[in-house]
């Protein structure tokens, strides 16, 4: 009966850490992560609808934001079902009047 113990505890202790270890960055891929985030700052908008959560948002979807920027339009990427990036268009982004977006902004759907 303890060996049975001793081995549920060793699976309890090793499996959780080991799911961890798979998404940790490298500290160069953080860097690059966060350098990559901080130039397309104003150029996506994370968008929370009837809600005034706070969400943990990795660092990783940039590759996601570049992946789904369009010429001409504005896209989309859903997070959640009430959280959504919208990413804009490089012709919106280099226009010579190009305002930058707020990086997070609480709606109302009604407002959709």
């Amino acid at each position: 009966m303890k060996q049975v113990a001793c081995i549920f505890m060793f699976f309890m202790l090793i499996l959780p850490t080991s799911s961890y270890s798979q998404s940790n960055l490298t500290e160069e891929e953080a860097t690059s992560y966060a350098e990559r985030f901080n130039q397309a700052g104003g150029t996506y908008q994370i968008q929370i609808i009837d809600s005034r959560e706070k969400p943990a948002i990795k660092i990783s979807l940039i590759d996601q934001i570049d992946a789904v920027r369009k010429e001409n339009d504005v896209a989309y990427i859903s997070l959640k079902n009430n959280i959504r990036i919208k990413v804009l268009p490089l012709s919106v982004i280099n226009a010579p009047n190009f305002t930058a977006v707020e990086r997070i902004v609480y709606l109302n759907s009604s407002d959709l």
